[in-house]
């Protein structure tokens, strides 16, 4: 039975859920490399970072999968800097 009560002396087995394992791409757009890495870990995404140019503050111009897409925790995240 899944609901309701159980004998006294019952083995009772227990869920716990850690959330939802999906979770959705953020719009890092012009962001630096920390601030985009930071928002990112903080959803267990893992993050690889591309660098294209010579500017020493570069900014956020490319993310892959793209803003929006569903993906499991524990993805790789790629942020092109430029």
């Amino acid at each position: 039975d899944t609901a309701g009560t159980a004998p006294r002396g019952s083995i009772i087995t227990l869920v716990i859920s850690r959330g939802s394992q999906m979770v959705f791409i953020p719009n890092l757009f012009s962001l630096t490399e920390n601030a985009a890495r930071t928002s990112l870990e903080s959803l267990q995404l893992k993050v690889s970072v591309k660098k294209i140019g010579s500017k020493r503050i570069k900014r956020v111009t490319g993310i892959s999968p793209k803003v929006g897409s569903a993906v499991k925790r524990g993805t790789v995240v790629v942020i092109t800097l430029s």
